[in-house]
């Protein structure tokens, strides 16, 4: 709630609860958002949660992906890159958000990962 003054939760594609992000987060009505709320990771006392120590959730290496590109009137398609050498190590306990301007590749990265 520090960082944005409003929050929207979708639901299936639909809007299920709007407020200001402190009514949401701190009190929420919607039975969805409540969940997510009781999912979110508790911080320690000292302000921020630690890794567990261990092997990777996810270990990702210089991904790449390329979606064919449209034809063109005189010549071949050339190719679109959509992700462009990412490395990515997610451990138990952290938390990843992927976030970028629209068409920067945060779905297909997520896609890929999954």
């Amino acid at each position: 709630s520090h960082y944005v003054n409003n929050v929207t939760v979708m639901c299936e594609g639909k809007a299920v609860e709007q407020g200001s992000s402190t009514q949401v987060l701190h009190a929420p009505q919607h039975d969805y958002t409540k969940r997510l709320v009781d999912a979110l990771p508790k911080r320690s006392a000292g302000g921020s949660r630690k890794a567990v120590d261990g092997p990777p959730l996810v270990e990702i290496s210089n991904v790449v992906i390329d979606y064919p590109g449209r034809p063109r009137l005189f010549g071949r398609a050339q190719p679109k890159r959509a992700v462009d050498g990412v490395d990515l190590t997610i451990r138990r306990g952290e938390t990843l958000a992927l976030v970028g301007a629209s068409g920067s590749g945060k779905t297909t990265l997520g896609r890929a990962i999954v």
